[in-house]
């Protein structure tokens, strides 16, 4: 890809979410345009952290029963942790989680908690235990598969158990 090409699809982007330099209000951008822009963010520049901020506003924006909402923010953990924010990539996987318990998912809810709470060890957060606790938790609950609850289990097994003490 050009540096052209790369400056006017990153000019692109920024244009979808900010005011004009004219002093012009703003207008409004929908979940579905700022997941648009941060896919051609991570296209054209490299800006996992401000692709990531994308992902958590189009959740923001989403009614609180758009199971997207919860793609949305798990999308964002995973940038931030690229991005190495591990604080923030924490705080978006549970923000996932308690998105996905919302809408009745406890199956996403607690592939979200697992994935905060490995996060959060890595970050060296005490948050972890909590995040680990709740993802252990949903696994029992009704509405979560067999199979499900075994990936649960096995990930969060001895790697964060071990990281938390």
């Amino acid at each position: 890809m050009t540096r052209s090409a790369r400056w006017m699809g990153l000019i692109a982007g920024i244009g979808m979410v900010c005011a004009s330099a004219r002093g012009m209000q703003a207008q409004t951008v929908g979940p579905d345009a700022l997941e648009n822009g941060a896919v051609a963010l991570l296209q054209t520049w490299p800006d996992y952290a401000g692709a990531a901020r994308m992902y958590q506003r189009a959740a923001a924006l989403r009614a609180a029963d758009d199971a997207q909402a919860v793609q949305d923010m798990r999308l964002a953990g995973l940038l931030f942790a690229n991005a190495g924010d591990l604080h923030r990539a924490a705080v978006a996987m549970e923000g996932a989680g308690e998105r996905a318990l919302t809408i009745g998912q406890p199956g996403a809810a607690a592939e979200a908690y697992t994935n905060a709470a490995f996060i959060a060890a890595r970050a060296g957060s005490r948050r972890a235990a909590v995040l680990a606790h709740r993802a252990l938790w949903l696994a029992t609950a009704d509405g979560v598969t067999d199979t499900e609850r075994t990936v649960i289990r096995h990930r969060i097994g001895p790697t964060v158990v071990a990281a938390v003490q």
